[in-house]
């Protein structure tokens, strides 16, 4: 396995903000957070992939198309997360600056199902962590997963390791160290 425990953010500037991506290339998946300046929008497009949009801070709106190919209108709000099928038309629009958080799947999808496209939100909460709770913005079935991990002050995640699983983190707030192992097997 390749590891890397170096912090990645690259920062792009968008005709209605800035994208800033903390995956690096090589993955299977993308995480990005969108910075969207106050009176922008993310223009209508026909999504080429699997997304998962989840809104942090600021007023949005997210329209998704239905499986009937209507556009419907949703507030986005902290704690919704937005399931985007490949082929589906969605926008973003916002009143004042906002951050909303996307994962998405790195190779296209040429596969439309239509009878996967919702326009509900979506989340699970998970309440039984040790450490604090989890919100989980994606079904069994996705092949991506999202999740904003809460936790309580002096606790923390046991260490784990994975066969299977690539893993990123993004700090959205707070402070905390990270301990993990590098390509010589040692935790720093």
């Amino acid at each position: 396995a390749t590891f890397t425990n170096e912090p990645f953010a690259e920062v792009e500037d968008v005709v209605w903000g800035k994208k800033v991506t903390w995956t690096p290339d090589g993955l299977a998946y993308k995480g990005a957070e969108y910075q969207i300046s106050e009176g922008q929008q993310v223009e209508e497009t026909i999504s080429d992939r699997f997304r998962i949009f989840v809104f942090r801070e600021g007023s949005a709106k997210i329209s998704l198309e239905d499986s009937q190919g209507v556009m419907q209108e949703s507030d986005m709000e902290y704690g919704k997360g937005f399931r985007v099928q490949s082929g589906q038309k969605f926008a973003i629009r916002v009143v004042g600056a906002t951050r909303i958080i996307e994962g998405s799947e790195v190779d296209a999808s040429e596969t439309v199902e239509k009878e996967l496209f919702t326009t509900e939100s979506y989340v699970g909460m998970d309440n039984s962590k040790p450490w604090g709770w989890e919100h989980i913005f994606a079904k069994k079935e996705d092949p991506i997963a999202m999740k904003i991990l809460h936790i309580e002050e002096g606790e923390g995640l046991s260490l784990q390791a994975h066969e299977k699983k690539i893993e990123s983190y993004y700090m959205s707030y707070g402070r905390c160290d990270m301990i993990m192992e590098n390509t010589n097997r040692e935790l720093i």
